[in-house]
């Protein structure tokens, strides 16, 4: 609360002074330049985060990504672009396939093609997983099941936060099929250790879990083309390329 002088005189105040101003008598008065009150310093201010925010609310364009791991690591696509994911059916094997092609099988009335992501891309399995879940995608007349390892969540992405393809990336993707990345941040949910010079990553009890301070990491995302990896003349031309599984006759 401001306490006005009652001896306060206006004109003792040199010419030009903001003191002299009638809307600065009526802002120590309680009004504003509108003659709406202006809330004193014990009034209560109805809290929202809306009304907190709003000058502050800008919208920021956002892309929204299936988050997937492959071999360790994560990938990315957008859910635009895939129609479900589930886990991998009963397949029947397609013989004279590329390599890449796992198989075929029927869903809804369509022919699946199952698409072993890895080989497409021409990478190689490092660990021991055995893919679990695709998800199905159409290119064209073609619709096609790709072949993840585990399913992890689907996540919002500011188009800021996506950036080229760096030398580290490219050196392990092939670039034609990448079309960025970006960087996602997980809970941790296992505990490291070390034993010798070995480093051993132990499962957490849900009790520890509870308990413990929440841990994160950050790791890199690859956002994939998949209309290039899908592309029936690039799949068509990837097996050309393969080399033949069938060893050289030996001479008689």
């Amino acid at each position: 609360m401001i306490l006005i002088n009652p001896r306060f005189s206006a004109h003792k105040l040199p010419p030009g002074s903001i003191l002299r101003s009638p809307f600065f008598h009526l802002a120590l008065l309680g009004y504003n330049g509108e003659m709406d009150p202006v809330p004193s310093e014990n009034t209560e201010i109805p809290f929202s985060e809306e009304t907190l925010f709003a000058a502050e609310k800008v919208e920021v364009p956002q892309q929204e990504f299936f988050l997937f791991e492959l071999d360790g690591e994560l990938y990315a696509v957008s859910v635009k672009e895939i129609e479900l994911v589930m886990k991998i059916p009963p397949v029947t094997a397609v013989p004279n396939a590329p390599d890449s092609i796992v198989g075929i099988f029927h869903l809804r009335g369509r022919v699946i093609v199952v698409l072993d992501l890895l080989k497409r891309m021409g990478l190689p399995r490092n660990r021991g997983l055995v893919p679990y879940y695709l998800f199905v995608a159409s290119q064209g007349k073609n619709h096609y099941g790709v072949l993840v390892d585990r399913t992890r969540t689907v996540v919002r992405v500011p188009e800021l936060e996506i950036t080229p393809l760096d030398s580290m990336t490219a050196a392990h993707v092939p670039e034609r099929y990448v079309k960025g990345k970006f960087l996602y941040q997980e809970r941790m949910n296992m505990r490291t250790r070390l034993a010798g010079s070995q480093i051993m990553i132990t499962p957490i009890s849900a009790l520890e879990e509870e308990l413990a301070v929440p841990q994160f990491t950050t790791r890199p995302v690859v956002i994939l083309n998949l209309g290039t990896i899908l592309n029936e003349e690039e799949v068509r031309r990837s097996a050309e390329k393969q080399p033949s599984d069938t060893p050289p006759s030996q001479p008689v």
